[in-house]
């Protein structure tokens, strides 16, 4: 038993755009190697695998058949090189069908077929979802940091904000720690606010009693 991978690549795309020149190179390199094989190389080939295996149901009209065998691969458009290697990598007793003989055939022919429609289709920009956000660049971050500074906000590298306990203590932030407190009064017991504190709260016991 074979192991490993055994499919085709589904689809190739070019991810950034090819000057003109080297485009139209790899557009002609492609179109090249899947070009068709001519009638003469294939019933070469077909008389290759003819003496190296046992006939089934050929009989004595061995033209038909390669005519038959030839006209298949030429409409699926299969190039010598792969025709090539897969029958005479043919390892069977007997004359293969033509079943047997395309599916060895078509995942050599399918990738380069792939790589030419992705080169016809050229580049296309990635397309992205309407809902998607864009990456901040380095600037918008700048930007951003620089507005927590000034309104006294610290953040971590993940932009998480970070407690004060953690911020680290300079000169600056001890002096604003310094002004905050100079400037602290506690409000006296017959401040508005006060007051209507200290009845919201004395309204609030039975509730929590009876509860």
């Amino acid at each position: 038993m074979g192991h490993g991978w055994n499919g085709y690549v589904a689809e190739y795309e070019i991810s950034c755009p090819i000057a003109d020149g080297d485009f139209a190179v790899a557009v002609e390199i492609a179109e090249a190697a899947l070009a068709p094989a001519s009638e003469r190389d294939i019933v070469r080939e077909l008389g290759r695998l003819r003496a190296l295996t046992v006939s089934r149901d050929i009989g004595q009209d061995l033209g038909l058949v390669f005519a038959a065998y030839t006209e298949e691969f030429r409409r699926h458009g299969y190039p010598i090189d792969v025709i090539r290697e897969v029958l005479r990598e043919w390892r069977g007793t007997f004359w293969p069908s033509m079943g047997e003989l395309r599916d060895r055939m078509d995942p050599l022919l399918r990738p380069r077929q792939t790589l030419r429609d992705a080169l016809r289709r050229g580049y296309r920009p990635p397309v992205t979802s309407p809902d998607c956000v864009p990456r901040p660049t380095e600037e918008q971050k700048a930007e951003v940091a620089a507005l927590l500074a000034k309104h006294g906000i610290a953040v971590d590298q993940y932009g998480r904000r970070r407690p004060p306990e953690r911020e680290p203590m300079t000169k600056e932030r001890a002096a604003a720690l310094r002004a905050e407190l100079a400037a602290f009064r506690l409000p006296g017991e017959d401040d508005p606010r006060v007051q209507k504190r200290l009845r919201d709260m004395r309204a609030d016991e039975p509730a929590r009693e009876d509860a």
